[in-house]
């Protein structure tokens, strides 16, 4: 799953590492992956009266985050990524397969080693799961000089769901139900009685890219690439729907 860029850190990585003083319970479930950062792990724990004390701060984190993106100077403040991967009921990886598995993921979504990103994994609920927080801010060198720009996020949707594909392959996890056009259902679900939503959904990529359709031709065509046609419904030669 990818969440809705914003432009602040604090909450969505007080909220990966359990950081809120409710939390104390659910810190117990989380385990710190790691990334590409050069803050340490932020938890320490220790026994009191033969219970198991779990501590987080989570503030070094959150400053190396803002200060590495206050070096970006452009317009969109679109700066915070997070993403989900969630796996099966009743599957588990090691912390090792899980960093793997969200280096390759970052990699692939365009996330380079001048990006910054930190990984937990939560299993506080039936489905193991990772979160990864990211600045979208990263370096890129053109011959002498240098610039900082945002990692681009076209097709983000579909790239996540082949990254996630090549996952599953890898460590022979469980494949979600799928309706074809990389939009994960649920298991109760039918996906041939949501064309609608599927449609809405290649409408907004379409439009999204850098070469949209000018015309109604190009948008025909468009939709041909995809696999759906365009039939316009008419009465006595009166356009009535498309």
């Amino acid at each position: 799953k990818i969440k809705e860029f914003i432009p602040t850190f604090r909450n969505r990585l007080i909220y990966e590492f359990a950081a809120r003083a409710q939390d104390g319970e659910k810190r117990k479930y989380v385990e710190f992956v790691g990334g590409n950062l050069v803050s340490p792990n932020p938890f320490y724990e220790f026994m009191e009266d033969g219970e198991r004390k779990v501590f987080v701060d989570v503030e070094p984190i959150i400053q190396e985050f803002e200060g590495y993106t206050s070096l970006y100077s452009g317009d969109s403040d679109r700066l915070c990524g997070h993403y989900i991967l969630s796996l099966a009921v009743g599957e588990t990886l090691s912390k090792g397969e899980w960093a793997e598995s969200i280096k390759g993921y970052m990699s692939d979504l365009g996330y380079e080693d001048t990006s910054k990103y930190v990984a937990v994994i939560h299993r506080d609920t039936d489905k193991e799961h990772a979160h990864i927080v990211s600045s979208r801010v990263r370096l890129v060198q053109d011959g002498r000089s240098s610039h900082f720009e945002l990692v681009r996020d076209s097709n983000d949707r579909f790239k996540g769901m082949d990254s996630a594909r090549k996952i599953e392959s890898q460590f022979s996890l469980v494949t979600p139900k799928s309706d074809g056009w990389s939009k994960e259902v649920a298991e109760n679900s039918n996906p041939d009685k949501d064309h609608a939503h599927i449609i809405r959904g290649i409408s907004k990529e379409i439009f999204k890219s850098p070469n949209r359709p000018r015309t109604m031709s190009q948008l025909v065509d468009r939709f041909d690439e995809k696999g759906i046609q365009i039939r316009v419904r008419d009465k006595n030669g009166i356009v009535e729907g498309i």
